[in-house]
């Protein structure tokens, strides 16, 4: 059996975290979104199925031919015509039986492995918040029946505490592929409605979430995934080198290979920090936070997640409830807010690039993040001068600059 994972799409509302990379390749815990999947995925297909497009160099390059024993095949879907036509991509490349999986949430091999041993199947799930964000997956005796997109209006009335919304991974065969099916209203080839037509000759079962789904839609999930994440590891396991008068409090660490935790250091777990970092002296690393490899941190950090090869090398920095790129430097005395005065939801921009007659515009929309704790993003590359502030919720676009003591009161782009 083989796994399909599709991974090609763009994710304008991850901006600026995605105008180069593809969101698949995003970390969390120190490890890329595909990753965390495809060890889901381990002992459960013999291959996966790679649907790439939109920054393909990035997955090409942080995953070869295998992974831990699973082979790994990659398919091109340019340009990007919908989730039904980046399926297509693998018709002459998979095997007769098959699990498709969206490369851009995270899924559980109890979950995967419930899928599996149905004939067909469609993972669902009524535990999430808003639930209009998803489409709704109606079903009669555990059997699929139809599916509301979320631009239909008839959701609206189907909402309460047991509708389903549909989690995006399905078990399928290769009789999908003799479909020839039309555009959607979304002006897209979607594979909702293959899932229909499938299911008038097919019974698919529809399998209930036992442990976890979770999408990740925009900025702040990441931080709400690597929380979720670092609170259920186990992992106690100190590889580096750890100098006299450091405290380590917690028993969720992990700290990998050559790094250096300096005396002063205060880490309090759980928390994860990759290879070859520096960290101190006198650094304060706060729980729930992730620090990439080759980074240099002197400076507090709490419930953030660190690229690699970024230095907050200051002890006058902090940085809380953010996510800073791969290959930053913040100056001293950067300070990011995280809370608002009134103790409110924190509101962010999101973007949608529209194409025009004078290039790409991009329309924004304020949206409420959930969180009363939310400070930044910043884009790969940026360089902060010293006494930077950025007010909570404003993101900074790749190889930005601020000037000495320049306050973000607007997103960077």
């Amino acid at each position: 059996m083989d796994a399909i994972i599709l991974a090609a799409g763009k994710s304008k509302r991850m901006y600026p975290l995605t105008v180069e990379k593809p969101k698949g390749i995003l970390k969390i815990a120190n490890k890329s979104i595909i990753q965390h999947n495809l060890e889901q995925l381990e002992g459960l297909v013999d291959k996966a199925i790679i649907i790439v497009g939109h920054g393909r160099e990035y997955i090409l390059n942080h995953f070869p031919k295998e992974y831990k024993g699973l082979g790994l095949t990659y398919m091109e879907q340019w340009p990007q015509l919908g989730t039904w036509h980046a399926l297509d991509r693998a018709r002459y490349s998979t095997s007769d039986r098959f699990i498709v999986l969206m490369g851009d949430d995270l899924y559980s091999k109890k979950d995967i492995k419930s899928c599996i041993e149905k004939e067909f199947a469609i993972l669902t799930t009524n535990k999430v918040n808003d639930k209009k964000r998803f489409g709704i997956v109606n079903e009669h005796n555990g059997k699929f029946m139809h599916v509301f997109e979320k631009e239909d209006k008839e959701i609206l009335g189907l909402i309460d505490d047991n509708t389903l919304v549909n989690c995006g991974l399905y078990v399928l065969n290769k009789k999908v592929f003799e479909y020839n099916l039309g555009i959607s209203k979304r002006a897209e080839f979607e594979l909702t409605t293959l899932i229909e037509e499938f299911s008038k000759k097919n019974e698919i079962d529809v399998v209930k979430v036992q442990d976890y789904w979770i999408p990740i839609n925009y900025p702040w999930d990441l931080l709400n995934t690597n929380e979720f994440l670092l609170k259920r590891m186990l992992d106690y396991k100190i590889d580096g080198i750890i100098a006299s008068n450091v405290t380590i409090d917690g028993l969720s660490i992990v700290i990998g290979k050559g790094t250096e935790v300096k005396s002063g250091a205060y880490i309090e777990g759980p928390v994860i920090i990759g290879k070859n970092c520096k960290i101190g002296p006198r650094a304060y690393i706060r729980g729930c936070t992730s620090i990439g490899n080759n980074c240099r941190i002197n400076a507090e950090v709490k419930n953030s997640i660190i690229g690699d090869n970024t230095n907050l090398s200051h002890q006058s920095i902090y940085v809380g409830d953010s996510i800073i790129g791969d290959d930053c430097n913040l100056g001293a005395g950067t300070i990011t807010a995280n809370s608002k005065h009134d103790g409110k939801n924190i509101r962010s921009i999101i973007y949608r690039e529209v194409i025009a007659k004078e290039g790409i515009k991009f329309n924004r929309e304020i949206v409420d993040t959930g969180r009363t704790k939310f400070g930044t993003v910043i884009g790969d590359r940026t360089k902060l001068g010293i006494g930077t502030k950025i007010r909570p919720g404003r993101k900074i676009w790749l190889d930005k600059l601020t000037e000495e003591g320049q306050v973000v009161k607007e997103d960077l782009i």
